[in-house]
Parts: C-alpha cells; sequence; structure tokens
C-alpha cells in the first residue's frame, strides 16, 4: 500500500497570532464602543484582550512541536 506523505506543518511568523489577536479585538472593541456610545474606551479594551489572547496563543504555538522534526516524531509501527 502506497501512502502519500503528509504535508508539513507550516511554522508561524513570529507575532502572527497577536496581529490576529489585535485584530479581532479591535473589532470586538469596535462594536462595544459603538453600544456603550464611547468608541475611546472600547477600542482600547478591544486591543487590550486582543493583546492577551493574542500573546497566549503566540506562548502555545511555541510550546507544540513541529510535525516533520526528527527529535519528536517517533518511527511507526507497520501495520498488519
Amino acid at each position: 500500500m502506497v501512502t502519500e506523505p503528509q504535508p508539513q506543518k507550516k511554522k508561524a511568523q513570529p507575532g502572527q497570532a497577536v496581529a490576529a489577536g489585535i485584530a479581532i479585538g479591535l473589532s470586538i472593541g469596535l462594536l462595544f464602543g459603538v453600544a456603550l456610545d464611547n468608541l475611546a474606551l472600547g477600542l482600547a479594551l478591544g486591543m487590550g484582550l486582543g493583546l492577551v489572547f493574542g500573546g497566549a496563543q503566540e506562548k502555545k504555538r511555541a510550546k507544540e512541536p513541529l510535525s516533520g522534526d526528527p527529535a519528536t516524531d517517533l518511527p511507526e509501527s507497520p501495520a498488519e
């Protein structure tokens, strides 16, 4: 049985998760700012929350091993 090689997981660019967190946080903060009639407060809270969650995601990604790394991949036993 011939198996196709699995695509390797690409390592994310440094800061990519933080940038995504800020973008999502700003959009949510904009909605809250408009709803509460205080746009500056909503944007500031959104950016702060985006930085917190983006930074946490960045740390989580840094701990995950990459596939295709010989130090972390174990040889598979042949299926019978």
